[in-house]
């Protein structure tokens, strides 16, 4: 979804990831009406298939990447371990696994994004909705190879966990 600021691409996504209600219409995830659910069965949707790139990370800045990754999993009750094991392989499928224990702050913008899309991937989510998630490391003159590998990151990613995935832009991406 390609729009100028303002154009409403972000409360799409946010209506779509079920952050915010719809003042009309229908939003259906996994076949749910999810009008229809509490306030803890959305958040409990949103961790289970909803996989979420905000533009500015979100990420904790007092855990690390991998902690950041695996939380969602843990916060469903998968074992620590099991959900570090997941976290590990979306952060090595994002090509940041070596950066695994380190905090946010330590990394650079391309390496806190990869670990942003590797937390909305882990797990088995079917729905991935990516707001900008190049904007962060794009400059009006940036070179493709500053966003190209995270855009590629993102694909594969999606197609090993078989998300779909729907994402916004203020420029068209190559």
């Amino acid at each position: 979804m390609i729009g100028p600021s303002g154009c409403g691409k972000t409360t799409l996504l946010a209506i779509a990831g079920t952050l915010e209600e719809p003042t009309s219409g229908e939003v259906l995830v996994d076949g749910t009406d999810v009008a229809t659910l509490s306030r803890d069965d959305r958040a409990r949707l949103r961790r289970r298939s909803i996989g979420y790139v905000f533009q500015d990370f979100n990420l904790l800045a007092g855990l690390t990447a991998a902690e950041n990754v695996s939380l969602p999993l843990e916060l469903d009750g998968i074992w620590t371990r099991r959900a570090r094991a997941l976290a590990l392989e979306a952060l090595d499928v994002l090509g940041v696994a070596d950066y695994a224990d380190r905090y946010p702050d330590d990394l650079s913008g391309g390496e806190r994004q990869r670990v942003a899309i590797a937390r909305a991937v882990v797990g088995d989510r079917h729905l991935l909705l990516a707001d900008e998630p190049t904007g962060a490391l794009l400059a009006p003159s940036a070179p493709t190879s500053t966003w190209r590998p995270v855009t590629s990151a993102t694909q594969t990613a999606c197609y090993r966990c078989r998300s779909f995935t729907f994402c916004s832009s203020h420029s068209v991406l190559q």
